[in-house]
C-alpha cells in the first residue's frame, strides 16, 4: 500500500440559505432545517461509512482506479452548507415560525482547516509525499474554493493537486420571466455575502472583483475561480450533468432537446476559457516542480464528457443508475481514471 499517499474527499450535498424566496432555492434548503439532518450536524452522520462501496476513486481494484487503489483515503463529511467556505465568527440565531430559537453556525472553512491540522498532526499526514484533494458536487466546488489555503498547510515536501468532480455549475440566472425554476446565482450570492465567505475563497479572485467595485461574490462560482486556482488541477465533468439540467433548466432526465445542447455548449465554453489563467498568474516553484514545463495549461487538465450524469459515484443518489463515471465512461478508449494519471 502507498501509505505515503493520500486521497482526502470533500463531500457534497446541496447548499442551505435563511432566505428560501422563489428565486434562491436552486438545490438547496433551510439552513435551520438543514440542522436538523446529517448535512447540518455530524452528531447524525453514520458511525461507519463504506467508502469501497461507493467505488469510483476508493476502489481497491488496481485495473479500475490504477492511480488511488492503494492509498489512505479519507471522507470529510459535509455539514455547513456552504462549500466548506463559511467563516462567520459568532453564532446565528433564527427565529422559526413557532418562535423557537435556532442557533446556527457557519464555520465551514474553519472546521475544513482543523481536520487538515489533525490529520497532519495525529493520523501522519504530515509524512505524505502527495495528497489529492478530490470533492463531488458542493465538494467539487468546495475544492476550487479552498484548495490552494489547504495546500498551504501541508509540508513543502508534499505535491498537492486538485480533483473537483461535477462542481463546475454556472453563474446561472433565471430567466425573468420564468419563476418556476431557481436562481443559482442569487442563492450562491446570498450564501457568500452572509456567511463571511469573502475572508475564505480564493484570495487572489476576491481583490480582482472588489477592484472592478463588487463585493466578490463573483469567485463563489467555478467558472470565475478556478482560473485563479494555482494548485494543479484535474477537473472531471459532464457537460449535461443531470442536476444542472433539472435545476437550471426544469427538464426531466433524458431530455436532449435543443435547450440542453445550448446549455451545454455554455458548460464547455465557460470551463474551457476557466482552465486558461489570469495573465500574470503562474504557479508557484513548489506546485510545478514535477509537472512538465511545457504544458500550455500550466498544470490543469481536465476529463469533459457528454454523458448525462452528476459525480463519479455510482449510486442512487447521484441520479448514475450503476454507471461509475471514474472508470466506466471513455473518451478515446481512455477512462476519467486513466486519464488522471
Amino acid at each position: 500500500r502507498s501509505i505515503d499517499k493520500w486521497l482526502v474527499h470533500l463531500s457534497g450535498g446541496g447548499w442551505c440559505t435563511l432566505d428560501q424566496s422563489e428565486d434562491t432555492k436552486f438545490v438547496t434548503d433551510h439552513c435551520a432545517l438543514r440542522a436538523t439532518t446529517p448535512y447540518g450536524t455530524s452528531r447524525l452522520a453514520p458511525n461507519l461509512v463504506d467508502m469501497e462501496e461507493s467505488s469510483a476513486y476508493f476502489n481497491r481494484d488496481a485495473k479500475a482506479n490504477p492511480l488511488f487503489h492503494d492509498w489512505n483515503y479519507v471522507w470529510i463529511w459535509y455539514c455547513d452548507g456552504s462549500s466548506y467556505s463559511s467563516n462567520l465568527k459568532d453564532k446565528v440565531v433564527y427565529t422559526k415560525e413557532d418562535g423557537q430559537p435556532v442557533d446556527l453556525y457557519f464555520k465551514g472553512h474553519g472546521l475544513l482547516v482543523d481536520i487538515f491540522e489533525d490529520l497532519l498532526e495525529n493520523q501522519g499526514m504530515n509524512g505524505a509525499t502527495d495528497v489529492v484533494i478530490s470533492g463531488c458536487s458542493a465538494g467539487g466546488l468546495g475544492v476550487l474554493l479552498n484548495v490552494d489555503w489547504l495546500g498551504k498547510l501541508l509540508p513543502e515536501k508534499t505535491f498537492v493537486t486538485a480533483l473537483p468532480d461535477s462542481g463546475f455549475f454556472l453563474e446561472w440566472f433565471a430567466p425573468a420571466a420564468n419563476t418556476k425554476y431557481d436562481s443559482y446565482a442569487k442563492t450562491m450570492k446570498w450564501i457568500y455575502e452572509s456567511t463571511n465567505a469573502s475572508s475564505a475563497v480564493n484570495q487572489e479572485c476576491v481583490r480582482d472583483y472588489k477592484g472592478r467595485g463588487s463585493t466578490g461574490w463573483e469567485c463563489f462560482f467555478a467558472q470565475n475561480v478556478a482560473s485563479y486556482v494555482q494548485t494543479p488541477m484535474f477537473l472531471v465533468q459532464s457537460i449535461y450533468d443531470r442536476i444542472q439540467l433539472a435545476q437550471f433548466l426544469g427538464h426531466v432526465y433524458g431530455d436532449n432537446g435543443t435547450r440542453t445542447k445550448i446549455y451545454g455548449s455554455l458548460v464547455l465554453g465557460n470551463l474551457t476559457q476557466a482552465l486558461q489563467r489570469p495573465p500574470g498568474l503562474r504557479l508557484t516553484s513548489r506546485r510545478r516542480r514535477r509537472l512538465s514545463q511545457s504544458s500550455p495549461l500550466d498544470g490543469r487538465a481536465a476529463f469533459v464528457e457528454s454523458c448525462e450524469h452528476h459525480c463519479a459515484f455510482p449510486d442512487s443518489l447521484s441520479g448514475n443508475q450503476g454507471v461509475n463515471a471514474w472508470s466506466g465512461i471513455r473518451i478515446d478508449n481512455v477512462t476519467a481514471a486513466q486519464a488522471h494519471l
